[in-house]
């Protein structure tokens, strides 16, 4: 379709309000939460090198394989540095790109511009969409789902033309998707709803045409299993099995449903408790009834005596079309139904980024049958339907607005998830967490307490708990929780380095180099455990097994300048003055503050 100008006011008035909606994201800093292992203090994307794009590539990263997603991260460092309005730019472009791509997509599929207008809208302002356009480290949900809609988009327009060009297309889309985020596997089912959709009927080429994404959905499966090594925490007998594997993603399901149609006490974390189950469990009874009565009256076939099913089997292709929708919403939803619940989550907002576009679709289809059918004409009826629709739009617009502020700073959203959930053993150990970066080590050590008390068996609280005593002195509590939670967590690299640091302070060199080496065993791309357990074999005079240490740190990460001061010191102990001072004057290029390089320098230029 030619955009005409009325379709053009209509994306203006979308692209225009959803911008509204979410420009105090554009404001907001890094969040400590992922974004620190994404962006702000991971190596991975300091280097724009045609070596490090290979290894982006080639090599999961923060125990994802994301390579495209850290691609952007990296050419975003290499232009802005660490600028946060930079990465939130982008983050806010997609989403708008996405909305646009949404109304033409829904054009191909029912051209009916009230249903492109609709879903394109909702999509575009809904709460629900906060966390994956507001939080940098979820750039993944926007970048995937930005090439998923373009593949898709192919596709319909392949079905149509009948050209090939555009089933390559489709194929070289949906591979950008997969390395965006593995997530994308889901594109071949949503293209075989979409032959339903079309009333494709020969079955064999169908199914031919979807071998290669078959085969990348396969291969991306495989790779994802490799490098998402997953350390859970979540304690589980047999009855929590069964609950986890059949009951909580049926859950799930109905809470992204309840949160897309009424979008409140929304949170950065929606956390597992017993209770949060429990109060639930007369709802779930309701639906095992309700299940259980459709099922018996379509058997007996009690359901065709009605008259208003005449009706249905009339209009057909509305029902395939909600059929279609519910697919939409289901299918991609599925890889990540049991993701939250390995985190002692129900559910994470972000997952139901592109899923959501389905049950938009279908509000979109009751609104324009309840327009027709009470035939909403006379000038009364139609400022109420108006006035109602904007009522909506400004409620979620405004919603948005405000849910983005939640993530302008790391108090404001943790203490917005202890509002929603007092027990949530995550937010009070990320706030206290915080607290400590900001030096208030009492207080957060409350938090962690808080955390413990909920969760007695979160390692993460216990690590950080004994990291408190640590600095407050109690150097024999910290280390007692450091190996509860090795005991709990034993593929955990936090306790391992602070218990590290621990034997370190104590003279126990021997013990901290073990340590620091089962760091490096269960995380190879840590620099830190590399570059401690390079100054202690200094110390210790094994000056060769030191420099292997930062060498290989640096490659790593060959913009840190404690990296080379260090191997500087190395280099001068080994009598290498040349190399050593080589390496303290590229540490003060990196960073001319650095008090160390300074004085290491000044030092090997008297020897000179």
């Amino acid at each position: 379709m030619i955009p005409n100008r009325y379709t053009v006011l209509m994306l203006a008035f979308i692209v225009c309000i959803t911008f509204f909606a979410f420009m105090p994201s554009l404001y907001n800093p890094f969040i400590k939460w992922d974004d620190a292992s994404y962006v702000t203090e991971n190596p991975a994307i300091r280097d724009m090198t045609y070596r490090n794009i290979y290894k982006l590539f080639t090599k999961p990263n923060v125990r994802m394989y994301v390579p495209l997603t850290m691609l952007s991260y990296a050419v975003e460092y290499h232009f802005f540095k660490l600028n946060p309005f930079i990465f939130h730019t982008t983050n806010l472009s997609l989403h708008l790109i996405n909305t646009v791509l949404v109304f033409w997509l829904i054009y191909l599929l029912t051209g009916n511009l009230t249903y492109c207008f609709i879903v394109s809208l909702l999509f575009g302002i809904h709460p629900l969409h906060v966390e994956s356009v507001a939080w940098i480290s979820e750039r993944k949900d926007v970048l995937f789902s930005f090439f998923f809609l373009i593949a898709h988009y192919s596709y319909c327009l392949y079905l149509r033309a009948n050209k090939k060009l555009f089933y390559v297309f489709t194929f070289c889309f949906c591979l950008l998707s997969l390395f965006a985020k593995p997530t994308a596997m889901t594109l071949p089912f949503v293209l075989l709803a979409t032959d339903y959709l079309a009333k494709r009927k020969k079955l064999k080429r169908i199914f031919l045409e979807k071998i290669p994404f078959f085969i990348l959905m396969f291969i991306f499966i495989l790779i994802a299993l490799k490098a998402g090594c997953i350390d859970s925490e979540m304690q589980r007998s047999a009855i929590h099995w069964f609950v986890f594997l059949f009951i909580l993603p049926l859950y799930s399901l109905t809470f992204y449903v309840v949160k897309l149609f009424f979008p409140v006490n929304l949170s950065c974390v929606h956390p597992y408790v017993g209770h949060t189950f429990v109060m639930n469990i007369p709802f779930l009874v309701v639906c095992a009834i309700m299940l259980f009565f459709a099922y018996y009256i379509m058997h007996r076939h009690i359901f065709f005596r009605f008259p208003f099913a005449k009706r249905i089997i009339k209009n057909y292709n509305k029902i395939r079309l909600i059929v279609f929708a519910l697919l939409y919403f289901v299918v991609p939803l599925l890889p990540t139904l049991h993701v939250p619940l390995l985190f002692n989550v129900i559910a994470a907002e972000r997952y139901c980024y592109l899923p959501s576009i389905g049950i938009f679709l279908i509000i979109a289809i009751a609104c324009d049958w309840y327009y027709k059918k009470h035939r909403v004409n006379n000038v009364n009826q139609k400022i109420l339907f108006i006035t109602s629709s904007l009522v909506i739009i400004g409620i979620f617009s405004i919603t948005t607005f405000q849910r983005c502020k939640a993530w302008g700073d790391e108090f404001l959203l943790w203490d917005d998830c202890i509002r929603q959930y007092p027990r949530c053993a995550l937010a009070y150990n990320n706030r206290g967490e915080e607290l400590a970066r900001k030096g208030n080590v009492k207080n957060a050590l409350k938090d962690f307490q808080h955390a413990l008390d909920i969760n007695p068996h979160k390692a993460t609280a216990l690590n950080n708990r004994g990291y408190a005593y640590f600095i407050l002195g109690e150097k024999n509590k910290a280390l007692d929780d450091y190996e509860k939670a090795i005991a709990i967590r034993p593929r955990f690299t936090g306790p391992y380095f602070n218990r590290a640091v621990y034997y370190t302070d104590n003279n126990e060199f021997k013990k901290a180099i073990n340590d620091y080496s089962k760091v490096h065993i269960l995380d190879p791309n840590n620099t830190a455990a590399l570059l401690n357990r390079g100054i202690l074999y200094c110390k210790q005079e094994s000056l060769d097994l030191a420099l292997s240490d930062f060498n290989e740190a640096i490659k790593i990460n060959p913009n840190s300048d404690p990296l080379y001061v260090n191997r500087g010191v190395a280099y001068g102990k080994s009598g290498m003055a040349a190399r050593a001072r080589a390496d303290f004057v590229h540490a003060l290029a990196l960073n001319p503050y650095n008090k160390e390089a300074k004085k290491n320098l000044t030092y090997v230029d008297t020897l000179e």
